[in-house]
């Protein structure tokens, strides 16, 4: 069969603006597809553990910073240790513990892959799933290491030599560059690559067994998050303190609910300060050695006179979002959500979200992403698209949820906002939060005069003699000294905002929590008769883990396809 093409009649043209109008369509479809596709990554790591000397770069030209507990580590990070620092990053069920002198730039950190680059010293690695093996690469110059099946990997950056790697639990992988060395390394094993003009030479040695080892080892026997993975899924980073720092209950209204150990006066997103991460915008540094999950994830509820986290449904990969709050500012706005929230001299404030109050994130998201990151606690999201904030929320008015600053500048102070709050008391607490809900301050206005930190000098490996590399690193690391002691129980409150969670004086009241704290605890005993009922689901869900990550990675695709 022949195929014609079809004829036009003689003089036949297109008119130019009919060319010129598909040229634009055209443009704005290509246009409204890379916008559809600029969602911020749904997945980001926490810097769960320091101690020493530990800075971070928020990208690799930026200037270096003193690292903060509870950083969301995301894509173009780069960490490093001082000679006795340490720290440890938690991605969903995945560990990096970083040693003594060493760097780590986070080249890539989203729904797809975790990759690092070792720039010098040494990391250790733990992959928990299949999925997560495939999916995590640590490079270097001359090859990829990359987890061939679940376990825990240790490696070194050395002098000559490209990264040595260690196979404590599971097989890793190299590939050289351009594909042609390929070496294996099992458990139990060491395998050291040198580069040469001629090729990648490989050998196996035996691993080697020192204070790092001994540190890994200890970090991992104290991961108390085992029975917080019964609940929610192991990929939500920041589970792994939530055991040791607050109790599980079930509850008729929230279902599963984790309620923390703190005091009577405590309220959510009120211990800690504002960063300005991009790309989300304003996102919430907690100061609780537990302070990620619950504040980045989920929903905050008052149940039996005390806060708890609902994390809401079961997702296998659950969407991270910079802070689940509500703003309110001085200044009533125009309409419902896009009116910014006044600067200078107005106060501003926020609450934490209520179960099934929906997110609108104040940075530019697609209707998937705006589904996912709603979906644990909204589940008839219908048309994402029309999705608009409430104009009044559960706890606007809740003098125990609300927490009011001065003015806009202490988001910009990088100080904890607990040094800037406004007490009920004040007429100016209630303006604010009897105002209707806005948007997120915006940044510039708030950071227009904060000073610029001084250029990033980028650091060079340390250079150690022999005698110096054969001495083992400080086996107990101690918490990084304040600059200056307090000057009141106020101010010990303030520079040390982890002991907000520790017990005061005994009073009456808090005899009366104790008790109530009592009767809780009978009624968790009761409760835990249904742990087993709980496992068996949770076994369940574990099946059913791997079915829903397939699931979102087919609609992730047919989303980039449309």
């Amino acid at each position: 069969m022949t195929h014609r093409l079809p004829q036009h009649p003689p003089g036949f043209s297109i008119p130019l603006h009919r060319m010129l109008r598909t040229f634009v369509l055209a443009a704005l479809a290509c246009t409204a597809c890379g916008l559809a596709l600029a969602d911020p990554p749904a997945r980001v790591g926490r810097l769960a553990w320091l101690a020493g000397d530990v800075t971070l770069r928020e990208t690799p030209t930026a200037a270096s910073t003193a690292a903060q507990l509870n950083w969301p580590v995301s894509g173009g990070n780069v960490l490093s240790t001082g000679p006795a620092g340490r720290a440890e990053v938690w991605i969903g069920s995945s560990a990096v513990h970083l040693d003594v002198d060493t760097e780590v730039q986070v080249e890539q950190l989203d729904d797809d892959q975790l990759r690092l680059r070792l720039l010098h010293g040494s990391l250790a690695l733990r992959s928990a799933t299949p999925e997560v093996a495939r999916a995590t690469r640590v490079v270097s110059d001359g090859g990829t290491w990359s987890p061939a099946e679940p376990g825990e990997f240790r490696l070194d950056a050395t002098s000559g030599r490209a990264i040595d790697v260690t196979a404590w639990r599971g097989a890793v992988v190299f590939e050289g560059d351009g594909g042609n060395s390929r070496f294996t390394v099992r458990p139990g094993q060491r395998g050291e690559i040198t580069p040469s003009p001629a090729g990648i030479g490989f050998r196996l040695d035996v691993p080697v067994e020192d204070d790092f080892r001994n540190f890994v080892a200890q970090r991992d026997a104290a991961f108390d998050g085992r029975t917080a993975a019964r609940h929610v899924s192991p990929e939500m980073t920041g589970i792994e303190d939530l055991d040791s720092h607050g109790r599980w209950q079930q509850t008729a209204e929230y279902g599963t609910v984790w309620v923390p150990t703190v005091n009577t006066d405590w309220a959510p997103y009120r211990y800690g300060r504002w960063r300005w991460v991009d790309p989300w915008g304003w996102t919430w540094i907690d100061d609780a050695p537990w302070g990620f999950a619950p504040f980045h994830y989920g929903r905050w509820a008052m149940w039996n006179g005390r806060w708890c986290w609902a994390p809401g449904t079961y997702v296998a990969r659950p969407v991270y979002a910079p802070a689940l709050v509500g703003w309110v500012g001085s200044a009533p706005p125009a309409s419902s959500v896009s009116v910014s929230v006044s600067v200078g001299s107005a106060p501003v404030g926020w609450f934490p979200l209520a179960p099934h109050e929906v997110y609108v994130p104040p940075y530019r998201a697609s209707p998937v992403y705006m589904r996912n990151v709603n979906v644990t606690h909204v589940t008839n999201i219908t048309n994402v698209t029309n999705i608009v904030a409430p104009t009044h929320y559960t706890f606007q008015n809740d003098v125990r949820a609300t927490t009011v600053v001065n003015d806009g500048a202490a988001l910009a102070s990088r100080q904890p906002v607990a040094r800037h709050l406004l007490q009920p008391s004040d007429p100016r607490w209630h303006q604010v939060v009897g105002a209707a809900p806005v948007a997120a301050p915006p940044r510039d206005e708030l950071l227009r005069a904060e000073p610029h930190a001084p250029a990033a000098v980028r650091p060079q490996p340390p250079q150690r003699s022999p005698e110096m590399q054969a001495q083992p690193a400080p086996r107990e690391l101690q918490p990084r000294p304040q600059a200056r002691p307090p000057a009141s129980e106020s101010a010990r409150r303030e520079d040390h905002p982890e002991r907000h969670d520790m017990p005061r004086t005994v009073d009456q009241h808090e005899m009366q929590q104790r008790a109530l704290q009592q009767r809780e605890m009978q009624q968790g005993e009761m409760q835990q008769r249904q742990a087993q009922q709980r496992d068996l689901q949770h076994q369940q869900q574990m099946r059913q883990h791997e079915l829903e990550l397939q699931r979102e990675r087919e609609e992730r695709a047919r989303h980039h396809e449309r």
